[in-house]
């Protein structure tokens, strides 16, 4: 199966084109916040087909990613040998404190125990590590309304308020599927409604 093949068959068209140039700023302010530096190690759940990858390969970035699907880590190892396991967020292949930083995308919604894979990324977490974690805006009023669907399942709902045991908040955005630059991200409760993605 082809990557092309393999995005037909997990994200519908509409998805893809309507989230691409949100999800790509998105991206942008991932890497900014990893500021990966080299010698240092990254894992990536649910990683895909390593996308994140590719920001990394000619670097000295020890990246691994980790994904519940056989096809995208057959893929990610295809573009990228040797860079993706298979396995579940909520149970990680990895000693303690085995990576300086983590980072989860879109990840967290689907799963059947969440707090399950944040007490995995805890433990995989060296003490002074960073993980980034995205997740789509439950109060988006596109999604309220039912106007737009969401690319697989999701069996929970977070928001820009949700907090979790044993992490301190160092940096939040949330992003507009329209353009990053309105400035109603600072106005509370259009924020909730008008903002997609939280980081």
């Amino acid at each position: 199966m082809t990557l092309s093949e393999y995005e037909e068959l997990t994200s519908p068209k509409y998805w893809v084109h309507f989230f691409r140039l949100q999800r790509s700023r998105a991206t942008r302010t991932i890497l900014e916040w990893l500021d990966m530096k080299d010698g240092e190690s990254l894992l990536d759940i649910g990683c895909r087909e390593a996308r994140l990858m590719q920001f990394f390969r000619f670097s000295g970035v020890k990246y691994v990613g980790t994904d519940s699907s056989e096809v995208a880590v057959s893929i990610a190892n295809q573009r990228f040998p040797n860079s993706a396991r298979l396995a579940s967020a909520e149970r990680l292949p990895f000693p303690a404190k085995s990576f300086d930083k983590v980072v989860m995308c879109h990840v967290i919604e689907h799963l059947e125990n969440p707090d399950r894979a944040m007490s995995e990324v805890r433990r995989v977490l060296k003490d002074d590590g960073l993980f980034v974690l995205s997740y789509p805006n439950r109060y988006y009023f596109l999604y309220l309304l039912g106007l737009v669907k969401q690319d697989k399942p999701h069996r929970h709902k977070f928001s820009s308020f949700q907090k979790w045991d044993g992490f301190r908040v160092l940096r939040k955005r949330i992003f507009s599927p329209l353009h990053d630059g309105i400035p109603l991200s600072n106005v509370p409760l259009l924020r909730e409604t008008l903002y997609n993605v939280v980081l």
